[in-house]
């Protein structure tokens, strides 16, 4: 842990687009800040002639999600990390495995790089509502607004553009700051 700076990681899986963001708390101030917040794109480091392409397409992708995620553990160091649970759409019933299986994966790498830090999961309605947007139906935009929000009122501060962040990157920040309140509350009285 970083002397003074609490860190967590929030997740976005998927095997094509794959977001995180790290929000780190500042003991001494209270301060929390969004600090890095970036979407890897597992296609993009794949080729005809990748080594992983032997665990199929999506197999391929998750493994390159996997390698970047272990890269970016070593690198931040977080001391709590969130993902997105698995959520079933009828519409949408094969996205499903994809989300399980990205799960999994992000288990594994954090495994690997800690095998004494655990995984928590949050379903993308109850984050959602962690950073003040809608449950369930509301647009794309809206978790988008309530981040911007968040950092009008100064609960957030940034040194991340929010404007050019994707949708995963966005739905990883709601992950890591649903995480952030759930250690919040755990610890008042104390801090």
């Amino acid at each position: 842990m970083r002397e003074k700076t609490f860190r967590i990681m929030g997740i976005d899986p998927g095997s094509r687009c794959f977001g995180i963001s790290i929000l780190d708390y500042d003991l001494e101030t209270g301060v929390l800040t969004l600090s890095h917040a970036e979407t890897f794109y597992a296609e993009r480091f794949l080729n005809e002639h990748s080594q992983e392409n032997i665990l199929g397409n999506r197999g391929a992708r998750h493994e390159k999600c996997k390698q970047f995620l272990i890269e970016r553990l070593h690198y931040f160091q977080p001391e709590l990390v969130s993902c997105e649970s698995a959520f079933m759409k009828l519409k949408f019933v094969s996205a499903f495995q994809s989300l399980v299986e990205g799960i999994v994966m992000a288990r594994q790498a954090v495994w690997e790089y800690n095998t004494t830090l655990p995984l928590f999961l949050v379903d993308p309605p109850t984050a959602k509502k962690a950073v003040g947007a809608p449950g369930k139906g509301g647009d794309k935009e809206a978790v988008r607004k309530a981040i911007n929000k968040l950092i009008k009122e100064k609960r957030i501060k940034t040194t991340v553009s929010i404007a050019a962040l994707d949708e995963h990157s966005i739905d990883s920040i709601a992950m890591g700051y649903w995480l952030f309140l759930n250690w919040q509350n755990e610890l008042k009285g104390i801090l």
